[in-house]
């Protein structure tokens, strides 16, 4: 009997002799520059927070192994790939806050130009341009784009990383191996949790080699390489000192889990808050632009189930269905820290997984693309409005505006006063990097309430600034105030994280600034 070829469905060739449409490349040019245009939006006005403290308070020093060493007493658990990058682009290109924003917005729009790619390569051009549309808006993405910190050149690596071990896999050239073995050692010598990539692709290959233990092995031996280094560098992680910096971490609830999947990976909310689903514009939007990601995405898996072999009209799926990866890297880092979080301790924190929207927005990008061509202009319409409507509502600036906090402070500050504040994390660290003050005009402590209406009823001129405690604590210093027969000013600064400037002190015509007790200051000042 002669056996009937089996028919498998071909993955998407490049049309030889022919480059990409120009079509596409006036649309890629297009994503970019809006891409860039949000990552750019008033990027003057946002101040450096703790972890960009951290990142750069020493990269003056004449030595890189210099100015790491004092980085890594800050940050213990820091890893060297993106710090060396960080200090020659601080010695060799740009020596400026805004600058090092720069590097960061580079690294960003090369991780959209990459989705593009991954996308045109697995499942179309449409497929590419969606997902890196969808990049361009990423609440996560751009709020990371900006951040003097390593986290965008972990997504870039990790989305090399994946690309790479998928065209291995599937085309088997050494060139890819190589690729694939470079992305994955930057990826997890810039951050630990890099490593999470690694399992995914792990139990991938296990599935796709199933029945080739050999070449999982030579896989997992190859990783060896770099990964034995790691383990031996963790092991040298100060413990006291990593729990010291990330003490702020809290278990998570199991809705945060939720938020996570359905609005912070696919673009429409920067974190799991807890008033996700009670704010008005914010809620909404970030409802609606999940929901349709998601119907894409959902879309992308129905139209695969009803394909049939050799159904021209529709995009083809490769033969080493790529699907499985996407599905793998998209659940399986954040499961992963999650269940660590529940049960060892806590590091559930939405930019250590970040990178797990790429292979959603891709999924979607899958679905996007098989659309009937007539409802897609409607579709994407659709989803961009969902998306300005996200970016639209956020409060800017998106960090805490210790810089305008610090200049009010420094303006109208007294002899013998003294500044309070919570924590190192949230306002400490950065306002006294800012502030033009003594250090021992400079109090940080969780008790900073009761220190500071301690001095306010001796009689001392006060200053608190901190993100609002509530009425409560407003109250006490108030009352604090009457008690001492001295008068409270108040100064907020908006934004994503609003600060409140509290100036307590005697009724005075003299005295430095007094005139001038009552002005407010602009975020960007």
């Amino acid at each position: 009997m002669t056996e009937l070829p089996t028919t498998v469905l071909p993955a998407p060739q490049p049309e030889k002799g022919k480059g990409i449409p120009f079509r596409e490349i006036l649309a890629l040019v297009c994503i970019l520059a809006v891409a860039a245009g949000l990552r750019c939006f008033r990027l003057s006005s946002e101040s450096l927070w703790y972890d960009e403290i951290a990142s750069v308070q020493y990269l003056d020093l004449p030595a890189f192994y210099q100015f790491f060493h004092q980085e890594r007493l800050i940050d213990p658990a820091a890893v060297p790939v993106y710090f060396w990058m960080e200090y020659q682009w601080w010695h060799w290109v740009s020596a400026s806050e805004t600058g090092l924003r720069a590097l960061s917005i580079l690294f960003g729009l090369l991780t959209v130009l990459l989705l593009w790619y991954a996308g045109r390569m697995l499942f179309g051009s449409t497929c590419g341009l969606f997902a890196a549309w969808c990049l361009a808006f990423a609440q996560l993405h751009i709020y990371q784009s900006q951040e003097i910190r390593m986290y965008a050149l972990m997504y870039l690596f990790a989305l090399a990383s994946m690309v790479a071990v998928n065209q291995a896999v599937t085309k088997n050239r050494p060139l890819w191996w190589a690729a694939h073995f470079i992305a994955s050692a930057f990826l997890v010598w810039t951050h630990v949790f890099g490593v999470l990539v690694l399992v995914a692709q792990g139990l991938w290959l296990l599935w796709t080699w199933r029945r080739r233990p050999l070449r999982i092995m030579g896989w997992g031996t190859a990783q060896l390489v770099y990964l034995l280094p790691l383990a031996v560098w963790v092991q040298g992680f100060d413990s006291r000192l990593v729990d010291e910096h990330v003490s702020w971490q809290t278990v998570p609830g199991w809705s945060a889990l939720g938020k996570v999947f359905y609005a912070v990976l696919p673009g429409a909310f920067l974190d799991a808050d807890p008033l996700l689903w009670r704010t008005s514009v914010v809620g909404i939007s970030s409802l609606g632009a999940g929901a349709l990601v998601w119907a894409a995405a959902l879309w992308a898996f129905v139209a695969r189930s009803q394909s049939t072999p050799g159904d021209a009209s529709q995009t083809k799926w490769p033969s080493a269905d790529p699907l499985s990866l996407l599905l793998l890297w998209c659940v399986t880092p954040v499961l992963i820290l999650f269940f660590v979080s529940i049960t060892l301790r806590p590091c559930f924190v939405e930019r250590y997984f970040g990178h797990c929207a790429f292979p959603l927005l891709l999924v979607a990008g899958a679905g996007f693309a098989r659309i009937p061509k007539r409802w897609r202009l409607g579709a994407a319409v659709a989803i961009t409005l969902a998306f300005a409507g996200t970016l639209g509502a956020m409060d800017r600036p998106l960090r805490p505006d210790l810089r305008g906090a610090a200049r009010h402070v420094d303006a109208h500050f007294r002899d013998n006063e003294t500044v309070y504040l919570r924590d190192p994390f949230n306002t400490g660290l950065a306002f006294r990097y800012y502030a033009a003050l003594p250090d021992e005009r400079i109090v940080i402590g969780e008790d900073f309430i009761e220190l500071a209406v301690r001095d306010i009823r001796e009689g001392r001129g006060t200053w608190i600034v901190h993100t609002p405690p509530g009425k409560s604590g407003q109250q006490t210093i108030k009352e604090g105030a009457r008690e001492g027969g001295m008068r409270v000013d108040s100064v907020r600064l908006p934004g994503r994280r609003p600060l409140l400037v509290m100036h307590v002190a005697h009724h005075k015509k003299t005295g430095r600034g007094a005139s001038k007790r009552r002005s407010a200051v602009s975020p960007a000042e």
